[in-house]
């Protein structure tokens, strides 16, 4: 009786196959593949500033990590210190058009995500909300309005246009000042030259966006500091 009684005991405390399999390997299969290949994070995230549009919904992103190959800050978000310093490896170059993710050391190790418009060696320059590479201005076609609620309750109309690459991606972008009569600060720029190993960036919410317009808070980006490419969100 008592040892009918042990083994009953010891049938209970027998942990499921499923579950076994589960905390053996899928969740470590998991784990590696969100830190070496594709990353799934959720949004609203204080390593993360705004996707696409801040007006958006979305509430998770999903980044390819292995896009532009691995740099040392591709392991900023391991749940210890490692200390890598290393070169990117695998490395590749984003294209333009590239919603890239990056680790931006001017604003104390944030993860901007921002749109690659320019290479090294390409001039940038903003004229009257128009932006102009390599002396050349980029299309833009306008889609319609929408009403845009800001932090102290007021509303305002904001516009939505495509905007066209030289190399023929588009996308929508957002405005909330006016096409060629513009006053805003960043509607209206210097000419940039892209330096060599950097890339400039623009946020797809033009009006809502700190970007590579502004150099106190990010700037140019350097390649070395390319950790993904954001390939959807939702």
């Amino acid at each position: 009786m008592k040892k009918q009684t042990e083994r009953i005991i010891k049938r209970k405390r027998k942990i499921p196959f499923f579950i076994r399999l589960v905390f053996l390997f899928i969740v470590p299969a998991l784990i590696t593949i969100n830190w070496l290949f594709i990353e799934v994070s959720y949004y609203p995230d204080s390593r993360y500033t705004t996707p696409i549009n801040s007006t958006d919904s979305t509430k998770w992103i999903a980044s390819s990590r292995l896009a532009y190959g691995y740099s040392q800050h591709s392991f900023n978000n391991l749940p210890y210190e490692m200390g890598l310093s290393f070169n990117r490896i695998f490395a590749k170059d984003p294209e333009i058009g590239d919603v890239v993710i990056f680790y931006n050391q001017l604003d104390q190790g944030k993860y901007y995500n921002k749109r690659c418009v320019a290479k090294s060696g390409d001039t940038v320059q903003i004229k009257k909300g128009i932006v102009y590479i390599n002396q050349a201005p980029l299309k833009l076609e306008f889609v319609g309005e929408f009403p845009s609620t800001s932090n102290n309750g007021s509303v305002a109309i904001n516009k939505e246009y495509v905007e066209t690459l030289p190399n023929g991606v588009q996308y929508i972008i957002r405005k909330r000042y006016q096409i060629h009569e513009s006053h805003y600060q960043y509607d209206n720029t210097e000419k940039f030259i892209v330096p060599e190993g950097h890339i400039f960036v623009l946020g797809d919410d033009r009006d809502n966006s700190i970007d590579s317009r502004e150099a106190k808070t990010v700037g140019f980006v350097p390649l070395n500091n390319l950790v993904g490419k954001l390939i959807w969100h939702w």
